[in-house]
């Protein structure tokens, strides 16, 4: 029963993360925030230079900048989140009403 379980919801899972990604990045998006898959390149061209910064720490290695008004989390190159500096919550399906 175990076994079937865990097929069914590998079966499940990768069309559940699509749609929570996109949504995630609409979020991001229409708050003005950087995109979750956007490469440090793009931020800093789009944003310009963070006020500041930490270094990677962990594996995967996870860094972040620090802006006026969000912090931006890197895994490696990518934005994996933005986290709003008025309400201290990373964006998320909670957001949606």
């Amino acid at each position: 029963m175990f076994a079937l379980s865990a097929v069914l919801m590998v079966g499940i899972s990768p069309g559940v993360v699509s749609a929570q990604e996109q949504t995630f990045a609409s979020i991001e998006k229409e708050r003005g925030f950087p995109v979750r898959g956007q490469t440090r390149g793009s931020v800093r061209e789009t944003f310009g230079e963070p006020g500041s910064s930490k270094p990677a720490v962990g594996k995967p290695p996870i860094s972040s900048w620090n802006y006026s008004e969000f912090t931006v989390y890197f895994e490696y190159d990518l934005v994996i989140t933005t986290v709003s500096d008025d309400d201290q919550l990373p964006l998320s399906l909670g957001d949606i009403q």
